[in-house]
């Protein structure tokens, strides 16, 4: 499960990892339950956001919120 770090965005964070990231799941530094985290379920890249390293930081993600191992929610919500 990725962990967003101080200063990393959710895009830098799914940009490296297999199919972009879909499929991954993320958590926010901030949340310390074991089982809330977000399912990515959709990406949208902006590809002229693509910096000289590869990274990329501009774009859209959608996912599936689960808050203590239940989903919440439509399984179609914009990552905030």
């Amino acid at each position: 499960m990725g962990r967003l770090g101080p200063g990393r965005r959710l895009l830098e964070v799914l940009w490296p990892l297999r199919n972009y990231g879909i499929g991954a799941r993320v958590t926010k530094p901030t949340w310390t339950g074991p089982d809330c985290f977000w399912q990515i379920t959709k990406l949208k890249y902006n590809k002229r956001a693509v910096r000289d390293d590869g990274s990329i930081r501009l774009g859209k993600a959608w996912g599936t919120l689960h808050w203590r191992g239940q989903p919440v929610g439509r399984p179609d919500w914009r990552v905030p």
